[in-house]
């Protein structure tokens, strides 16, 4: 299965909330969130709709990975996670 996709370039001040609403397709979201899930954060529901706990857990994965920490699921997010085995 191809890894998803999000946007080419999202501002650094959009929220994930920001993000889902604008794509019809939650698909990306989802994806992120069931790796997460399955990498410890049990709060998270895979629903493809991002809240607090979802970005949560972005700046918790962003620190540990050393990248910029926004809670935003940015390209350097999906590249960092796909590098990692986790997409």
């Amino acid at each position: 299965m191809p890894a998803p996709k999000l946007k080419k370039a999202a501002p650094a001040e959009q929220t994930l909330e920001e993000l889902a609403a604008e794509s019809p397709d939650t698909e990306a979201v989802k994806a992120i969130q069931a790796a997460l899930k399955k990498h410890g954060h049990d709060e998270i529901e895979p629903d493809g709709i991002a809240g607090s706990k979802t970005a949560a857990a972005i700046k918790e994965y962003q620190k540990a990975k050393k990248l910029k920490v926004t809670g935003v699921a940015d390209e350097a997010l999906l590249k960092s996670m796909k590098k990692a085995g986790w997409l």
